[in-house]
């Protein structure tokens, strides 16, 4: 059967461990985030914190291959403004490639408050740098 149905119990069914939370993971629509959610610390608390407490899993974006072939699984890169860009840089200051993710407007917005961020490198692949987004330093 294929029906329509207006029940929504067919989210709460499922192995322990799963159910209600999976129709409530999405973030709040004005941005907030609660703690420990997206690997931001606080316990499991849910106190609402800033939208600017970024935590984001992306690749870097036309990743410079004598840079990138340097690099290791958790190096840090330090994201810095360029216009309406966002560059990782290492720490030599050598540009490992450019950052854009969903939240890249939230990023421009909290950097222009005087937030700082880092990426840590996850994984290199090939060419291809997955790298974490985190806030380095808050205003």
């Amino acid at each position: 059967m294929s029906g329509s149905g207006g029940s929504d119990d067919w989210k709460y069914r499922g192995t322990p461990g799963e159910g209600k939370h999976t129709s409530n993971s999405k973030e709040p629509k004005d941005g907030a985030v609660k703690a420990g959610a997206g690997g931001a610390s606080g316990g499991g608390a849910s106190t609402p914190i800033s939208k600017c407490d970024i935590f984001e899993e992306t690749a870097l974006n036309s990743p410079v291959p004598d840079v990138v072939k340097a690099l290791r699984p958790g190096d840090i890169l330090t994201l810095h403004q360029e216009g309406r860009t966002v560059v990782a840089l290492t720490r030599e200051g050598k540009r490992a490639g450019s950052i854009t993710f969903r939240r890249l407007a939230d990023l421009l917005e909290c950097m222009d408050q005087q937030w700082t961020y880092v990426a840590e490198v996850k994984r290199i692949t090939g060419g291809m740098c997955q790298v974490c987004i985190r806030p380095d330093q808050r205003p």
